[in-house]
């Protein structure tokens, strides 16, 4: 049986496509598998950036973390079209790890 994928794509969106399933389609479990990601790597993100720039000696780093979380972003949004629930490394873990 084929999933729709549209919500879970949409789910991927950091913080915001969590935001919107909820809202919108949360009884969609595959929507809301991609956007518990999207949510942990959006504040992920933002948590990271923040320590990085907090501690100086590292705040050159924080110039890594964009990038490294698009890439992030584009396998989930690969994994949301392709139908299947794989989580996307480090965030699914993260999600797996605080139990949402």
């Amino acid at each position: 049986m084929a999933k729709e994928t549209g919500w879970a794509v949409v789910g991927t969106l950091p913080i915001l496509g969590y935001v919107l399933v909820m809202i919108l389609n949360k009884k969609d479990s595959f929507a809301l598998y991609y956007a518990k990601q999207g949510l942990v790597l959006g504040l992920a993100t933002i948590v990271l950036q923040v320590l990085l720039m907090v501690t100086v000696i590292l705040s050159p780093l924080t110039l890594l973390v964009g990038p490294a979380a698009l890439v992030l972003w584009v396998l989930s949004v690969v994994n949301a079209v392709s139908g299947k629930e794989k989580p996307t490394p480090l965030t699914g873990v993260l999600v797996k790890k605080l139990g949402l």
